[in-house]
């Protein structure tokens, strides 16, 4: 759902997120150089981050709310700075696959930020809904 091959862009709808970005992890030499656009919420982590990163995520309970953690993928733009923790936004941007700790991910280059409204559902549950 959401992938054009012909024209390289992957449209992730929020019901989507977590699998999309599954999808990314595992396999991103396949989507290197794709337009991805998607929505979801400014994390930033001041002890990891350079000032240029953030990343575009949804919280993710795996057993209880005290277990959330943030799920997405990292994004690199030059005014990650101003972007407001937790705002949600959409993104568009172009996925390169990048090398952290040994273990290759992807990157979205942001080329467009949008400011957007929740989905409806906020969380997402990896190993099943409530």
């Amino acid at each position: 759902e959401g992938m054009d091959e012909v024209n390289k862009t992957i449209t992730i709808s929020d019901a989507d997120f977590y699998d999309w970005v599954c999808e990314l992890y595992a396999n991103v030499d396949t989507y290197e150089g794709y337009t991805v656009t998607m929505k979801g919420m400014v994390y930033h982590d001041d002890s990891t981050m350079e000032s240029t990163e953030f990343a575009t995520v949804r919280l993710a309970m795996v057993c209880c709310a005290a277990d959330m953690v943030p799920c997405g993928p990292m994004c690199i733009y030059d005014n990650a700075p101003s972007l407001t923790e937790d705002a949600w936004i959409t993104i568009t941007g172009i996925i390169h696959a990048c090398t952290y700790e040994g273990t290759k991910e992807p990157e979205i280059d942001v080329t467009n930020v949008e400011t957007a409204d929740a989905p409806k559902e906020e969380y997402l549950y990896p190993y099943g809904g409530y």
